[in-house]
């Protein structure tokens, strides 16, 4: 019975512990209520306010649609140019380049290869939709018969060459210090864009195509991952290679990873 008189006991004082705690804490409830009530209640300044630009705003709307659609504009595009911007740098750091011949490069397969491209995991990813010859990520490229089934161009291969510019219009590199020329490099067919356009000392260039390219074509070459995926991006026929809308600028050499665009 005693330890039941002293259990009632603690739960009593328990009880009048919390109403009392209550009590207190029921002012400052009361007085954070009142505060936001005053901050929160209309007043005829503020709504006046927010009518003139609630009028305002449907008078735009109405009656200078063209304004309308001018302000829309700014705001969506400076906001676009932005987040592309954002985009671009972050590329720039992101991308892995092809390295000079003779050192070792990192592959897109994750395994480090030669100037000669035996790749430790003997795996490469590859352009796929060719016909007659195949593109792989070390640069190579050959008869689509000589593909492997690890996706590389066979090392015994007769077909494959490296760095294969010998179907391209490519303009000559700049002596040291001068300023790199403005034309187009393009080539007959996807497969050797791709593989010229891998060459190691291509990479100031492609790095000018991306802080120059604007729209949907930025999109497209944003989410490149390395010098590969960049320049299957690039090589693939756009709007840039076509001239009076249906007609090729160069009926041979179409696919281009630079485009003179003073001639466009």
């Amino acid at each position: 019975r005693s330890r039941n008189r002293a259990a009632a006991a603690a739960m009593n004082a328990s009880a009048e512990s919390g109403r009392v705690e209550a009590a207190a804490s029921a002012p400052s409830r009361r007085r954070l209520l009142a505060r936001a009530v005053r901050v929160l209640a209309p007043s005829p300044a503020r709504a006046l306010l927010l009518a003139a630009a609630s009028l305002t705003m449907c008078y735009v709307m109405l009656y200078c649609p063209s304004t309308w659609d001018t302000m829309t504009g700014w705001i969506t595009s400076d906001a676009e140019a932005a987040m592309l911007d954002r985009y671009r740098s972050v590329a720039r750091r992101q991308i892995q380049w092809m390295r000079e011949e003779g050192e070792l490069i990192e592959g897109g397969a994750g395994g480090l290869m030669g100037a000669e491209g035996a790749n430790a995991t003997e795996r490469c990813r590859n352009t796929v939709q060719g016909a007659a010859r195949v593109a792989d990520d070390r640069g190579f490229v050959c008869d689509r018969a000589d593909v492997e089934a690890s996706g590389c161009c066979a090392a015994a291969s007769a077909t494959r060459s490296r760095f294969a510019c010998d179907a391209c219009r490519v303009a000559a590199s700049p002596p040291d210090g001068a300023a790199a020329a403005a034309a187009s490099e393009c080539c007959d067919d996807f497969e050797s864009c791709v593989s010229c356009c891998m060459r190691p000392d291509q990479k100031e260039a492609l790095l000018r195509v991306l802080d120059t390219t604007r729209g949907h074509r930025l999109r497209a070459i944003l989410s490149a991952r390395d010098q590969f995926e960049l320049c299957s991006a690039l090589c693939r026929t756009s709007s840039l290679s076509v001239r009076h809308e249906n007609k090729y600028r160069d009926e041979r050499a179409k696919h281009c990873f630079v485009h003179d665009e003073s001639g466009v």
